[in-house]
């Protein structure tokens, strides 16, 4: 069986290879709703979300020069800025601003520590421990997800993890730090939707 990775432009994710898991439907009954996380997230969207983010950069000059470009316009000499990402999410109590560039490729950036980052808060999960955490990043109508661990006190992407057949896992918790409960959308014979429960483990990709 050969498993593929998908990949979005601009990230770097650690060491090669990657992750795909191996699941298991669970019984009726097993899925604990009462720990989904419920932690509410305060977010811009759209306009208003890069609206905060030119904000963000007016406020710390060392973080605008990351992002914009200045030019001198002929014949009059008026200087110009240039930013070629914009953001369409905005996650100020992170410090996480999503954003896209002209060839429509998305990215995560934490303005805080200036650096990318993969993954967004709306699809960010950790461990009991905190040590591992899965994170999602929305591309091209998927999420592409990414297992990392904590190390030295950041989170260090190990690799990409494919759910199989494009999947995108909802209301997704952890159990332990090497077991994730998930629910996946099927599809009835006359097209509506349900959900079922699985379990998940992560099995390196040889």
């Amino acid at each position: 069986m050969t498993f593929i990775l998908l990949t979005a432009a601009g990230q770097s994710f650690g060491q090669d290879g990657g992750y795909f898991i191996v699941k298991r439907a669970l019984d009726a009954g097993i899925f604990d709703f009462d720990r989904i996380r419920r932690e509410p997230l305060r977010v811009f969207y759209d306009e208003e979300a890069d609206r905060e983010f030119e904000k963000r950069l007016k406020a710390d000059s060392e973080l605008s020069a990351i992002f914009e470009e200045y030019y001198q316009n002929e014949p009059d000499g008026e200087i110009h800025i240039l930013r070629e990402l914009e953001a369409y999410e905005y996650y100020p109590d992170h410090g996480i601003a999503m954003l896209i560039g002209g060839h429509g490729y998305v990215s995560a950036f934490d303005v805080n520590r200036r650096i990318y980052v993969w993954g967004s808060p709306q699809f960010t999960w950790y461990s009991p421990s905190q040590r591992y955490r899965l994170t999602g990043l929305r591309f091209d109508g998927a999420i592409d997800y990414c297992l990392e661990e904590r190390v030295d006190g950041e989170y260090v992407c190990l690799g990409r993890v494919d759910f199989g057949n494009h999947v995108s896992p909802r209301q997704c918790y952890w159990v332990d730090d090497e077991t994730i409960y998930y629910l996946q959308e099927r599809k009835r014979n006359d097209g509506t939707p349900y959900w079922l429960g699985y379990e998940g483990r992560f099995e390196r990709v040889r």
